[in-house]
């Protein structure tokens, strides 16, 4: 079993800062706040007789809180007890400014392991049950007459789902691997939009079945291309005069991709995401906006467990095999 790197008590998930640290200050505030109000209210005419000594004495400006004496001198310790709590705060941020610094737990890398959503895992689960994923394909590597490898593809006679337990039994995968998958499914179901020559273009238009999965996350996708396209459009137009921008905003503050013909010439723009009509690469910022960050964990200690496990060799052999599978069945599924 891999050893887990002992976490410092401030290394913690957004859910434990909140439900601990957060909560706990928020309660003592209350706290702090009701016996201000109630000493004060005798402040300048309250007494209660306590026993000290063996005698009975007065004691002005203050209250008994479960049979404690609170007075003006309690309050202000019990302010500076907060106080420290909140000063304390300080360093968690700095423990998650230090885990930041460090390699990141969810790899952006196309071939590096990811956790992804149930809702991603059930629409492949869903495809595959459907035979939507076609079959599993190997291939051979031959030499022709020319000299040139050629690749021959063989039809396993297997479902595709049969060949990806890690995807849709642990929700392990890649953003290649996804990525692939996608075109898989986009060829089997003939979901492209014909071009003006009838042909099947660049373009797609999500089925009832992706509706149904990833209706709730449309517009995240266009949030997030959105985003994209904004962060180009300003950097861009530092450095380049308006001719040369390859990002347009529009008068409603959305950006556009602008396309150029070959002599440079601003020729068209290509509409921000809509399901009823985009490009492949959104598919990757769908696998994006579905997969599992450091921060959607419920613990930090969860986390650090999941992540452990994306780097034990025998899941990266799976998924090794997973991806050739993929892979293989992609470029025979193109060439039909």
């Amino acid at each position: 079993m891999q050893a887990v790197e002992q976490r410092s008590r401030y290394d913690v998930s957004p859910k434990e800062f909140r439900e601990g640290p957060l909560k706990t200050i928020a309660s003592h505030l209350d706290d702090l706040l009701t016996l201000a109000h109630n000493v004060g209210r005798v402040a300048d005419h309250g007494f209660i007789m306590v026993m000290e000594d063996g005698k009975e004495k007065k004691k002005e400006h203050a209250i008994l809180v479960n049979g404690q004496v609170v007075g003006k001198r309690e309050v202000g310790k019990f302010a500076s007890a907060l106080k420290r709590e909140i000063l304390e705060l300080s360093k968690y941020l700095q423990e998650a400014k230090r885990r930041k610094k460090r390699p990141s737990n969810s790899s952006t890398g196309f071939k590096n392991p990811i956790y992804v959503s149930q809702d991603l895992v059930s629409f492949f689960k869903e495809a595959a049950r459907l035979g939507r994923l076609g079959h599993a394909f190997t291939s051979t590597q031959t030499t022709n007459d020319k000299g040139k490898q050629v690749s021959t593809f063989r039809d396993t006679g297997r479902n595709l789902g049969d060949f990806l337990s890690l995807l849709l039994e642990q929700g392990i995968t890649s953003p290649g691997l996804l990525t692939a998958l996608f075109s898989i499914y986009t060829n089997t179901t003939g979901i492209q939009l014909n071009n003006a020559k009838g042909e099947k273009g660049a373009f797609i238009r999500a089925d009832a079945l992706m509706n149904q999965y990833f209706g709730q996350y449309w517009q995240a996708v266009r949030d997030s291309e959105q985003a994209k396209l904004q962060e180009a459009f300003e950097k861009s137009e530092t450095f380049k005069n308006s001719n040369e921008l390859t990002v347009r905003r529009r008068p409603d503050g959305t950006f556009v991709k602008l396309t150029r013909s070959k002599k440079g010439q601003p020729q068209g723009e290509v509409e921000t995401f809509n399901e009823n009509n985009f490009r492949y690469p959104s598919y990757q910022t769908l696998v994006k906006v579905l997969r599992v960050e450091d921060s959607d964990w419920p613990s930090a200690a969860e986390r650090d467990e999941a992540m452990a496990r994306l780097k034990e060799a025998s899941v990266l052999g799976q998924l090794e095999n997973e991806r050739n599978v993929v892979s293989t069945s992609n470029k025979a599924h193109a060439k039909k």
